[in-house]
């Protein structure tokens, strides 16, 4: 995604009339500073809550990716010249799909023992539930 934001970029600058090569390099080089500092801060946090796990490293690397696909999105979308209202909409639209996925799915990377935890306790709470019905639909 990281190569693909970069090419993409090219051409929206080149469209603005003011493509040069280095353009290249400044835009990967940007892009790969910002996929660094996230991991650092999800590093930083993971090591502030004493969270550890195996693989989390490539994990949190490769969860770092996923969002250019939402910038790559918007980039087409500009590209398109559908307006700034189409723009926005995409990237709002990019931007909540990309926090729910990454939400999920690290919640099960960097915290496997806390949803072991949450279905062991749904699980054991259901037979209370179950037994105290009558009282809870009462009060309704």
């Amino acid at each position: 995604a990281l190569i693909t934001h970069t090419l993409v970029a090219a051409p929206q600058t080149g469209l603005q009339e003011r493509f040069h090569p280095q353009i290249l390099g400044a835009c990967a080089t940007r892009a790969l500073f910002v996929v660094l500092l996230d991991f650092l801060f999800l590093q930083c946090g993971c090591y502030l809550l004493n969270v550890q796990g195996t693989g989390q490293v490539v994990d949190l690397i490769a969860y770092g990716g996923y969002k250019f696909v939402g910038v790559i999105l918007t980039l087409f979308a500009g590209l398109l010249s559908l307006g700034p209202k189409i723009d926005t909409l995409v990237f709002v639209y990019a931007f909540a799909a990309n926090a729910l996925f990454i939400l999920r799915s690290l919640r099960s990377v960097v915290l496997p023992d806390l949803l072991a935890l949450s279905i062991f306790m749904s699980l054991a709470l259901t037979p209370e539930i179950l037994m105290r019905w009558p009282e809870l639909v009462s009060l309704l």
